[in-house]
């Protein structure tokens, strides 16, 4: 109830190993290192640590220990929450040694969840109530009760004193709603019982089950009577919206009638006659002792005349068949027990006791019945270990191949789940799929658009700027396209600061700027093409968190992906380079120039990039004369191409109408007429 379907671990000392749908439970002892194994093979980030204060008579003490080695494993795995459920004791104003303790586990929780960012909630309940758990106090005094151990049976509390319990259901649907919604800042809650019965009272409804029995509190400690006008109850009620349904105290008819059916359905007969066998165990033994005794006299009385039965010792072979049943304790009992019977017989024969007692060939007979009595017992016993210890061993492997067993159960689980998570995700095959597509162009400037939206979604971050190399030995690196919420971002970088950084991008890596130095980026990588760094992919602004193995390798994974479709592009561009380009200029096509225009008009809406056109007169100029002019001059991303009416127009990339003019003024002094335009012939923006 309290995690809904999510996978749930519980461990404590006196649970049974098994598993229940999402729910698993394990037997294990908070200290020992089985706890430690379980507790990091699973992947959780929220602990809820139950105080065997919540058992009323229990003393907690103990378990000061087992709270540290828990808050020291929560550290060391990162855990986000931990959860301290104990009780309320009394306060100050009346120590006690349970509430020193609670004060110190709490002083405890507070200074490991400080120095680690774990977000800590302290939750002080009233004691737990159940009829079903043998491990409960009202359980054990049910039980009690019903077998009549004791005619007076005290509760070691003040009458007067309040019965404060509280139903695991009240329990667990706070619980579940105080994660359901989790606030992040500590908190220190206190839950009150329903209802306001005294201990007094609840004894005389425990008498009223069991008329046979005097209950009664007994104790002389002072009264804590529970404050109804409690704040921190008030702000778990005002926060969460709850508080106790069931007064457990008047619904003790419902506690009393599950421990009745409980206990009923536990007394099958295969039971009850296995109990009954064990109880009559010794007086079936003692039986057989007396009844095998008298049977061996009634034999030797017989062997007396009959030379069959002087071959056989009847006193040493009862001594072995009992010895080697029963073992040594019960064998040395028959022993002694057949030594008096001989002596008697010794004596009938004309020996008297001193006889017996100074002769010492008499002695030789109790000798060897002692003896082949310890013998045969050692060996019974010693076969009974062999065989207990056999048991164990295969218990153990029976447990250890039910754990096992378990366990690969659980891997196929989780395998199914992060598959199905995986194609379903956005980082998944899909979304890969996706990304995939966006890229699929021939044109490089359309892979840059794509891509840094691409990276945008699948990193969740929009500080994304990329930067293109023109040439090996360039010096500087131009702004391609970058996140629109970027700002300040110069349009062209020197190469020479980014040298140092090539060695690390070389290993297939992508260099983190731990050290924060100023003017780099925090993440940055690189595409190769024919030997070189084309492109810089750089991020400027990343959350702690994504600074992870799990971000990296996503940035690997765009990063070839946009590396193969670059090079497929270039690879394309170059093949189909007498088709784009006109005669051996760089002059491209107007079919190729439109088609560009497009495509910078497109990234300019989705604001990842700016541009000029420009256009320049020919003014009977030949093309190559043209060509010739522009190489001087035209930055390495520009792109120049003929338009519909012969002129000359120029898409400037990352330029504005201040920019622009500095690159009219260029081509101007190379005696060209340039001017700034809107839009192409027979088209536009």
């Amino acid at each position: 109830m309290i995690f809904g379907e999510q996978p749930v671990v519980l461990m404590a000392r006196d649970l049974e190993t098994r598993r229940s749908g999402h729910i698993r439970w394990f037997q294990s002892a908070l200290m020992g290192d089985h706890f430690r194994r379980q507790f990091f093979m699973y992947d959780f980030m929220t602990v809820i640590y139950v105080s065997r204060a919540l058992t009323f008579g229990q003393s907690p003490e103990a378990e000061l220990m087992e709270l540290r080695h828990v808050l020291e494993l929560c550290r060391q795995k990162q855990i986000e929450r931990f959860i301290f459920v104990t009780t309320n004791q009394p306060g100050e104003d009346a120590p006690t040694a349970a509430s020193i303790f609670q004060k110190t586990a709490e002083d405890l929780c507070h200074a490991y969840t400080r120095s680690n960012q774990i977000q800590l909630k302290i939750i002080r309940s009233p004691y737990f109530i159940s009829g079903t758990n043998p491990q409960d106090w009202l359980y054990q005094t049910f039980a009690a009760l019903q077998e009549k151990k004791t005619a007076h049976w005290m509760i070691p509390v003040n009458p007067e004193e309040q019965a404060c319990f509280i139903d695991i259901e009240d329990l667990s649907l706070f619980l579940y709603r105080l994660l359901d919604h989790w606030m992040g800042e500590p908190e220190e809650l206190e839950l009150m019982a329903y209802g306001h019965a005294s201990f007094q009272h609840l004894a005389e409804r425990l008498q009223g089950y069991f008329p046979d029995t005097i209950v009664q509190c007994e104790s002389s400690e002072p009264v804590h009577l529970a404050s109804t006008e409690n704040s921190m109850e008030n702000v778990a009620r005002r926060l969460y919206g709850w508080y106790a349904m069931k007064d457990c105290v008047a619904e003790l008819d419902t506690y009393f009638q599950a421990y009745k059916e409980q206990t009923a359905e536990k007394k099958s007969w295969k039971e009850r006659v296995q109990r009954y066998a064990i109880l009559r165990n010794r007086i079936l033994i003692g039986a057989e002792l007396v009844l095998g005794g008298l049977l061996v006299e009634l034999l030797n009385r017989l062997a007396g005349s009959s030379a069959q039965f002087r071959m056989i010792d009847i006193r040493l072979l009862f001594v072995v068949i009992m010895s080697s049943t029963y073992g040594t304790g019960i064998g040395l009992m028959t022993a002694v027990m057949e030594v008096l019977s001989l002596s008697v017989a010794f004596y009938r024969e004309g020996r008297n006791w001193i006889q017996l007692f100074y002769d010492p060939s008499n002695w030789l007979p109790f000798i060897l019945l002692l003896l082949v009595s310890a013998v045969c017992g050692y060996l019974c016993e010693r076969n009974r270990d062999t065989e207990q210890a056999l048991r164990n061993e295969a218990k153990k492997y029976g447990e250890e191949l039910q754990f096992v067993t378990g366990l690969y159960q659980e891997m196929q689980d989780y395998k199914n789940e992060y598959k199905r998570n995986l194609i379903e995700s956005r980082d998944g095959f899909g979304r890969i799929f996706e990304v995939v597509e966006r890229l699929s162009h021939t044109i490089p400037q359309k892979i840059f658009s794509e891509s840094i939206l691409a990276m945008e979604e699948v990193l969740n971050n929009h500080s994304i700027a990329i930067y293109s190399v023109p040439q090996e030995d360039a010096r500087f690196a131009r702004l391609e396209v970058c996140s629109p919420g970027v700002t300040g971002l110069s349009r062209s970088i020197e190469l020479e600061a980014y040298r140092s950084l090539l060695p690390i991008l070389d290993r297939d890596e992508v260099w983190v700027n731990r050290k924060l130095e100023s003017g780099y980026p925090m993440l940055l990588s690189g595409v190769r093409q024919n030997g070189y760094y084309a492109l810089l992919i750089m991020i400027y602004h990343v959350d702690y968190s994504q600074i992870s193995s799990y971000y990296i390798n996503l940035i690997r994974i765009l990063r070839r992906l946009t590396e193969q479709f670059l090079t497929r592009a270039y690879d394309y561009q170059q093949a189909n380079r007498q088709k784009t380009y006109l005669g051996d200029t760089i002059i491209v096509n107007t079919a190729y120039l439109c088609e560009q225009e497009k495509i910078h008009e497109e990234m300019q809406k989705r604001h990842v990039s700016t541009y000029s056109l420009l256009r320049v007169h020919r003014e009977r100029r030949s093309l190559k004369e043209i060509s010739t002019l522009l190489e001087r001059t035209m930055r390495t991303t520009d792109i120049a191409g003929q338009g519909n009416d012969g002129d000359i127009y120029i898409i400037a990339p990352q330029s504005d109408p201040t920019t622009a003019q500095i690159i009219l003024e260029r081509y101007r002094k190379l005696g060209l007429a340039a001017e700034l335009v809107e839009k192409l012939p027979g088209g536009g923006r």
